[in-house]
């Protein structure tokens, strides 16, 4: 007989196992929905049957919900979130011999993702989520500990290509745009370097046109000034004029209603798709990446920038400031200073070649 000391507080089931006899090495606790959780002294295991295939989809669910609910994640975010978790879901019923409660079976899908090439910062986006969803897995009480815990996430690069748009590609889009709302978007976007979630929250009271501001919420809601030149303000006044634009009334439409990420992602891409840009990046983020690397060619102070952009950090700000290398010869050829020096050489055109034949 064991004497164990057991309390519950704050609805939570407390048991005291310091009293347990020497030779215990396993405590099995027998759920009342019929799961079972087992901790054995020098590591855990999961045995909880609650997270099984079919009840995957479920608990995803529940997931993203809760970061929804208690973190208050934007519709992108979580749409990302369920997405992944289901690529997790398909693989499963490639798999059915693997089962989801096991630690193997997340090690050896994190594994297959190694195994299709995909970039380190694809691989760390697949790494953080799985990390959160089995961390929510074990604060609701179906993991004892987590399965991915032995699996370190991939080491990012240190130097990585801009995801700026390319400057031939902008004037391509903003020439071949001829809908009336999409200019505007298409100036909107490369004249203030906004996010994404910052235009689409946008209303009508936010925008001043005649003055040439808004303001927007960005992240954790801090609130901060846009500011936009004549040939966007124009833009804004001429589509307004299409749509419903009462002061609480949201700035940008679709034929559905307000506009969503995906709608607005359709803009760039049905305009990019008729200028024929291919892979390359043409999305509403590219767009204020591109604002970042342009306003930093003109001579904009990274300080300035920094505020601009709405970031916390200049270690930020600076990622947004990085040139590919093709923009990097460009500004070589164009700010040299050797240039400046040739007038004091000898003429090169007058020196005959050396074959090799000098003294050693």
């Amino acid at each position: 007989m064991v004497d164990l000391s057991v309390n519950i507080v704050n609805q939570r089931l407390q048991i005291n196992l310091s009293t347990l006899p020497d030779g215990c090495r396993t405590v099995v606790l027998y759920l009342p929905d019929g799961n079972q959780l087992a901790h054995h002294f020098g590591g855990y295991e999961m045995i909880n049957s609650a997270v099984n295939l079919n009840n995957l989809p479920k608990l995803i669910n529940e997931f993203v919900q809760y970061l929804g609910d208690y973190e208050d994640r934007k519709e992108n975010t979580l749409k990302g979130y369920r997405n992944r978790l289901l690529q997790f879901t398909a693989w499963l019923r490639r798999n059915p011999k693997r089962d989801p409660a096991e630690s193997c079976t997340w090690v050896a899908y994190y594994a297959s993702l190694k195994r299709r090439k995909l970039s380190e910062y694809t691989r760390k986006g697949h790494y953080h989520i799985l990390k959160r969803f089995g961390d929510w897995l074990i604060r609701m009480g179906y993991f004892c500990a987590h399965p991915l815990a032995d699996v370190s996430p991939p080491k990012l690069p240190k130097e990585r290509e801009p995801k700026a748009i390319f400057g031939e590609h902008i004037r391509a889009m903003l020439t071949a745009v001829d809908d009336v709302r999409d200019r505007a978007i298409l100036l909107f976007f490369r004249d203030t370097g906004c996010r994404a979630t910052e235009a689409l929250s946008l209303t009508w009271g936010d925008v001043q046109l005649d003055e040439g501001k808004a303001k927007v919420r960005g992240k954790g809601e801090k609130e901060r000034p846009l500011y936009f030149k004549p040939v966007t303000r124009q833009a804004l006044k001429i589509y307004r004029e299409t749509v419903s634009h009462k002061k609480s009334d949201p700035v940008w439409w679709s034929k559905k209603g307000p506009m969503t990420y995906d709608g607005l992602y359709k803009v760039f891409k049905r305009i990019a798709e008729k200028v024929d840009i291919g892979d390359e990046n043409f999305n509403p983020h590219a767009w204020r990446h591109a604002f970042g690397r342009d306003t930093t060619i003109a001579g904009i102070p990274t300080a300035q920038l920094q505020d601009l952009l709405g970031h916390t950090s200049i270690e930020v700000t600076k990622i947004y400031t990085q040139f590919n290398s093709a923009e990097l010869q460009e500004a070589h050829d164009r700010y040299s200073p050797v240039e400046g020096d040739i007038d004091i050489l000898p003429s090169l055109d007058s020196h005959t070649p050396n074959m090799g034949n000098e003294e050693q």
